[in-house]
């Protein structure tokens, strides 16, 4: 047989009969191909004659789309087990695509979920459980960025934040000396701040609490800041703590050992799903050789009408209205009337003494109650926690202020926070410097009721001025400061430090705030330095300090000495109850919410 010519060679006369059957390569295969048409070859019988080309040497331009983008990354698979807990399946996923759309526009993109080495975050079905998913185009004059992002200020004074969010931020540079930048979004969590105080020798962990003491709370990864003593410290394995934000669980590393007198604060944000909550945030700028100037606004608040974990009847409506900015009258009756079910956990009334109570039942009477209780505090409620089945908790009275839980539902009311900020930085000379910042808040604790509106507006101001007095081998620097702040102003995070409080010796400074500071420094270039600060702090009919302070630094004979010291004079609370009064009263609070003691 030769297969290229399709030839069968074979005697014919052994074989009165032949049947062949084959297969045969599609013409495209076997179909001969050339540059040029056989037919429009002729013979050359002249060397005369004009020539013809058949093709052309210049080459088609191919044209590649995002031609210079990039792709890198890694997905992980993994099973954890140990000796004192079952084995746990973890993911990771890691994909950055980043390059240039074209000569002048370049992008990036991030997908990253993981639950290694700590979190344990869990698979993600879909792609709104990721931890974080953004894309980002920008080039020298605009930036656009969706997805997850982080929008934060550092700049402002009374305006300092950071925020996870979900949306749309663009940034646009005019000039050289404006810029401008405006985003919308979707809040993914509620800040918080959580204090206690640590106990010796435990290492965790902790449980970590919303604003309304929640105990169940889905932290936001990354959100936190945590400071002991004052002092911030770092997340990580290898560093000084970790979280489980799925619990809401901070504990720390052997490597930083805990005692019973360490003072533990927690700036973080956490999943709050009550409402649909949306934030807007708008910044200018302008900066020039001597002035610039900068204006920020901040708007967070919740879509009143589109409640998510509760489900707000008429009534409840009525009370939010009611209530006004007053926690303790967002309450509601939890029980209603329920059929028969061997699957719930039902009630029916009972009289104790002159009260009607809720009592358990498995039988089946005429008016059955499905009621939700509520952790109140100890002595506070009429119920305690009888026992636990598959189905539920039930509940048991015990008397009136004798226990912890009472059958009423908490409310949530909607709220908003606005904060309006103008700052200002003015360099007439090199040796002086004048800053200024005005800031408006409008915080509405209940969108639904007008009641106490009146305290929802509120100013803060602060001016500074920086002079340099001598400047020659020793230099001599001014610095007064004073910072006005009315009694209802409110920032999304707050701008004192985490240890102001204790630094005046104060429990609180729910009023209106004078506060001011003079400092004087004398520095030389090898960084001696002697530094004296006057302070002044005023509380509208609550505190009056002063407070002196002298910091030094000075190397004689390559040894360097340092002094730091602080006095805390003329202090007077004009409050008509004591210090020790007021602290007990604080403690008699975190002990009802199971909190440790200051």
């Amino acid at each position: 047989m030769d297969f290229i010519e399709a030839t069968l060679i074979i005697d014919s006369k052994k074989y009165s009969k032949i049947t062949v059957e084959y297969f045969r390569f599609p013409d495209f295969i076997t179909k001969t191909y050339t540059p040029f048409d056989d037919k429009l070859i002729i013979k050359k019988t002249t060397n005369e004659g004009t020539l013809y080309s058949l093709t052309t040497n210049k080459k088609t331009s191919e044209v590649k789309f995002f031609e210079g983008l990039k792709t890198k990354g890694f997905i992980t698979r993994g099973v954890t087990s140990g000796n004192n807990q079952n084995a746990v399946t973890n993911s990771a996923l890691d994909l950055e695509i980043s390059g240039k759309l074209s000569k002048e526009v370049s992008l990036r993109a991030n997908i990253f979920d993981t639950n290694i080495p700590i979190q344990n975050n869990g698979y993600s079905q879909n792609i709104t459980d990721f931890d974080r998913i953004f894309i980002e185009m920008f080039n020298d004059n605009w930036r656009v960025k969706a997805g997850d992002i982080s929008l934060q200020n550092q700049q402002s004074y009374f305006l300092t934040f950071t925020k996870q969010v979900a949306g749309l931020k663009v940034e646009a540079k005019i000039n050289n000396n404006l810029k401008v930048a405006a985003s919308g979004a979707v809040v993914r969590g509620k800040f918080n701040t959580h204090n206690f105080t640590s106990t010796e020798g435990n290492q965790g962990p902790y449980k970590i609490y919303g604003v309304n003491n929640e105990a169940s709370i889905l932290m936001i990864e990354g959100s936190e800041s945590v400071y002991v003593n004052g002092i911030q410290i770092k997340r990580g394995e290898n560093e000084d703590y970790m979280v489980n934000y799925n619990l809401g669980e901070i504990t720390f590393n052997t490597t930083f050992p805990i005692t019973n007198d360490m003072r533990i604060s927690i700036d973080f944000q956490y999943s709050d799903r009550n409402y649909t909550r949306f934030i807007t945030y708008e910044e200018v700028t302008y900066k020039s050789d001597k002035f610039n100037i900068a204006g920020y606004f901040y708007s967070e608040n919740d879509a009143k009408n589109q409640p998510l974990q509760q489900n707000l009847s008429i009534e409840q409506k009525q009370i939010l209205s009611n209530a006004g900015n007053n926690t303790n009258a967002m309450v509601s009756e939890s029980a209603f009337l329920d059929s028969f079910s061997e699957n719930k956990i039902l009630y029916k009334k009972v009289t104790t003494g002159n009260v009607e109570v809720f009592e358990y039942t498995t039988e089946e009477v005429d008016n059955l109650y499905n009621v939700t209780f509520t952790n109140v505090g100890i002595n506070n409620g009429d119920y305690n926690l009888d026992q636990s089945i598959a189905i539920g908790n039930i509940f048991l009275y015990v008397g009136v202020n004798q226990g912890s839980y009472k059958p009423i539902v908490n409310l949530v009311a909607p709220s908003k926070t606005q904060v309006f900020v103008v700052q200002s930085d003015y360099n007439p000379n090199k040796r002086t410097q004048i800053n200024t910042e005005i800031a408006i808040s409008n915080n509405d604790a209940n969108l639904f009721s007008s009641i106490d509106d009146k305290q929802n507006i509120a100013i803060a101001a602060k001016v500074g001025w920086e002079q340099i007095l001598i400047d020659k081998k020793w230099q001599l620097k001014s610095n007064i400061n004073h910072e006005f702040v009315e009694q209802n102003f409110n920032s999304e995070q707050g701008w004192e430090s985490v240890e102001f409080n204790r630094d005046w010796n104060i429990l609180t400074n729910n009023a209106t705030k004078n506060y001011f500071q003079t400092e004087l420094s004398l520095q030389n270039k090898n960084d001696d330095i002697i530094l004296y600060r006057f302070n002044n702090l005023n509380y509208t009919d609550v505190f009056n300090g002063v407070k002196h302070d002298l910091q030094s630094k000075l190397t004689f004979n390559k040894t360097t000495f340092f002094v730091n010291s602080s006095l805390l004079e003329n202090t007077s609370s004009l409050e008509d109850n004591s210090f020790l009064e007021r602290r007990q009263k604080q403690n008699k609070v975190l002990k009802n919410l199971g909190l440790a003691p200051l």
